[in-house]
């Protein structure tokens, strides 16, 4: 199993063990998206949530970078949007808001993996220091 493979198993159960806690944000029924290149994790009548599972701690960095693919979705779509992170140390998560947006950088960020070159792509990075706590 290659890296990639390995991240995206590492991802997808993460998916399943925050299940429960997403449930809390939403008064509507929380679902996984079925397409598997769906821009979203999740998504209910009134939330699109994104999540991201990371081997690192809530503060190993001052902040932690998104897509712009997901920022700009969620300010383009009706619904609220959240991005969520589960770290080492805990689940956080942050709903983007227009305060939330103006607080963000835009910046060139990506990872690197063996087989695969996202570096060099536009990032936008969220200040941790703004993440809740679940």
């Amino acid at each position: 199993m290659n890296q990639l493979e390995k991240d995206l198993k590492f991802g997808l159960c993460g998916e399943k063990n925050i299940y429960e806690k997403l449930k809390t944000i939403s008064s509507s029924k929380i679902s996984k998206t079925l397409n598997k290149f769906a821009i979203m994790d999740f998504e209910s009548d009134d939330f699109v949530i994104e999540l991201k599972t990371r081997r690192i701690k809530s503060n190993t960095y001052c902040d932690i970078m998104i897509g712009v693919n997901k920022i700009n979705y969620i300010r383009e779509t009706k619904r609220r949007g959240i991005i969520a992170y589960q770290f080492k140390d805990g689940d956080y998560y942050v709903e983007i808001t227009d305060d939330v947006f103006n607080k963000l950088r835009l910046d060139i960020g990506g990872v690197e993996r063996a087989g695969t070159n996202d570096i060099k792509k536009m990032c936008y990075y969220i200040p941790t220091n703004i993440l809740k706590k679940f």
